[in-house]
């Protein structure tokens, strides 16, 4: 992974935070388990709303998973719009692996990490393009 490239002004001001904290913005700054907290983090600090105090007390001890498990359970926007930012960002740096080492047959995502970002979309895949929906919704009937 390399230097993290944003898209849009949310993926902007993100690197921004990051660059302030960090100095150097790397895809691994964002697309890890730490990197899910550093998210959740920027959005805190942006302005987002409505995070229950357990889990600002589970993500201050940076468990990433408290954000999968409230994001699963629906009742925190900032977790939603936090798995769904990194969801994003994930899902557009492996869109770029594959097209840096021409995976003419698709690559595989294994470990723990995407497998939740799948279980906790269950077909609620914010994507705007029809083809992007129908390969998140493939990803959650595999991970089952």
């Amino acid at each position: 992974m390399g230097d993290f490239c944003t898209r849009n002004d949310l993926e902007l001001d993100l690197f921004r935070y990051l660059r302030t904290r960090f100095g150097h913005v790397s895809y691994e700054r964002i697309v890890s388990g730490p990197g899910l907290v550093n998210v959740f983090h920027f959005l805190r600090t942006a302005g987002a709303e409505g995070e229950p105090q357990w889990l600002i007390d589970e993500m201050s001890q940076f468990d990433p998973a408290a954000a999968f498990r409230c994001r699963r359970a629906g009742k925190c926007p900032l977790c939603e719009q936090a798995v769904d930012l990194f969801v994003s960002i994930y899902g557009a740096e492996a869109g770029n692996l594959a097209l840096k080492i021409l995976a003419i047959g698709g690559i595989y995502l294994g470990a723990a990490l995407p497998r939740n970002c799948c279980r906790n979309l269950r077909g609620r895949c914010s994507c705007k393009r029809s083809s992007a929906r129908d390969e998140c919704n493939r990803c959650w009937r595999a991970s089952r």
